[in-house]
């Protein structure tokens, strides 16, 4: 062999070597300019026009994402001043219950939930479970934060009666015993270990989503167990892509209609609040979230700066922000972190799901988890790496050889040794 062939076999160890030990680097953005920069978009006198909004799902699509918001600020800072500005919005979530109101959904039935007429004309008043979901979701996760931690005692009592709220409004999407009054939005299909609403994936992950966090909340194993069967549900419809090692999904795969209509950026923020949650509940692995986390900043975030309109990449997104909601996965893709800045940091004004965005930043960049994080999964499969060119038991006829590898779960390959021998003649 001559010194030529070595040298090229040579580069392709470096080569290797470069492309799975590298780390993924550290944001450059500090928790204080992330802080300064809540401070600035914060508008909270924008935000009271929101208390009295009714029928309008506002409460669900913009309203719920505020309290996300200063829940995850109260937990990057520990300043209760967030919890503040939390339970002035939730207390009213209460007060604006039909059943508080006296008000009726179109079967006749005044239910501790929140109507919307916004889809219909306002002929029509409708509980949706997706709606249901995104509101109640952040009143059990403040219960979890102050049952976790004593020197909150001061906000039991409003955390009992949101946890309470949250309970009894998961249960209005469950009318076994009453089905005379089984719509969509209740009928609930088990088969084996599934279990799914005739909606699409992000509406059934919403409710999910509220099932883990009354779970945390409480302990309460039933919960658990639901939101297990509608995870189940969903990882049957996720796709892996191997050359970025990403997943994707549609947006109602059992749907004629929309079935193969891949997931949007909108959508998306209620499926992976989901999975964040089912993390932290055991239900999926550090795999999968590595997973979900390519999808962000492999896929969807482009090389131009842009954002995808849909979770496979494709389109362009007219809301960069909502990409700030993927640092669910700043673990897996700290790259996130100053995207999501440099988007935000541009804006005059922010939307609600954009600020709760940017509390999730302040999050991840102070080093606090509000929830253990479990042990990763652990490897199955050891790396695999194989001569590919020249074959085995062929002889060398150029200057290269070409070699394959290949590594599953947390395993990577560092460096490579092989012999050979030298036909001479």
């Amino acid at each position: 062999m001559t010194a030529k062939r070595v040298f090229n076999i040579i580069l392709a160890l470096v080569f290797l070597e470069m492309i799975f030990t590298a780390t993924p680097a550290q944001s450059t953005v500090s928790p204080t300019t992330a802080k300064s920069l809540f401070a600035k978009m914060d508008k909270t006198s924008s935000w009271e026009y929101y208390k009295t909004r009714v029928d309008d799902s506002l409460i669900a699509w913009d309203e719920s994402y505020l309290l996300r918001a200063y829940l995850f600020m109260y937990e990057s800072t520990g300043d209760k001043h967030y919890l503040d500005e939390f339970t002035e919005h939730a207390d009213t979530f209460l007060t604006r219950r039909d059943s508080v109101r006296g008000v009726k959904d179109y079967r006749g039935l005044s239910l501790p939930a929140w109507r919307s007429g916004k889809y219909t004309g306002y002929k029509q008043y409708i509980i949706y479970a997706v709606q249901t979901g995104l509101t109640i979701t952040p009143l059990a996760l403040f219960a979890s934060d102050v049952k976790k931690d004593p020197s909150l005692s001061a906000y039991q009592t409003k955390a009992d009666k949101y946890l309470a709220a949250a309970k009894a409004a998961i249960d209005v999407h469950d009318m076994r015993d009453k089905p005379q009054y089984y719509d969509v939005n209740c009928r609930w299909y088990e088969e084996g270990n599934t279990m799914h609403l005739d909606r699409p994936i992000n509406m059934n992950l919403a409710m999910g989503s509220a099932m883990l966090a009354v779970y945390q909340a409480t302990g309460d194993s039933a919960y658990l167990t639901k939101a297990t069967k509608i995870a189940n549900y969903f990882k049957q419809y996720l796709i892996l892509n191997a050359s970025t090692n990403s997943y994707k999904w549609n947006y109602y795969p059992d749907d004629n209609q929309y079935g193969k209509v891949v997931e949007d950026m909108d959508h998306s923020l209620y499926d992976i609040e989901f999975v964040r949650l089912a993390y932290q509940s055991g239900i999926f692995s550090s795999t999968d979230m590595e997973r979900f986390a390519n999808t962000a900043s492999k896929v969807m975030v482009k090389s131009d700066g842009t954002i995808s309109a849909r979770v496979d990449g494709t389109g362009t997104t007219p809301y960069p922000g909502f990409i700030s909601n993927w640092l669910y996965f700043y673990k897996w893709a700290p790259s996130l972190a100053d995207e999501t800045y440099k988007i935000l940091s541009a804006k005059s004004s922010l939307v609600p799901k954009e600020l709760c965005g940017l509390g999730l930043l302040n999050l991840v960049l102070s080093n606090n988890t509000p929830a253990p994080e479990p042990t990763p999964s652990p490897d199955t499969e050891a790396p695999q790496v194989k001569v590919t060119t020249p074959a085995e038991g062929s002889v060398l006829t150029n200057d290269s050889v070409a070699l394959q590898a290949a590594a599953s779960d947390n395993k990577g390959v560092g460096s490579l040794s092989f012999s050979y021998s030298v036909d001479r003649q």
